[in-house]
């Protein structure tokens, strides 16, 4: 989940990872 939080902190270079560390759960691909 630590995942999440350097998401926020990094939503830019992070959304790269945002999508692949989603894909594998695929519910947070449908938020963004």
């Amino acid at each position: 989940m630590a995942l999440g939080d350097l998401i926020l902190d990094e939503a830019g270079q992070v959304t790269g990872t945002r999508v692949l560390s989603t894909d594998a759960s695929g519910t947070n691909i449908e938020l963004s």
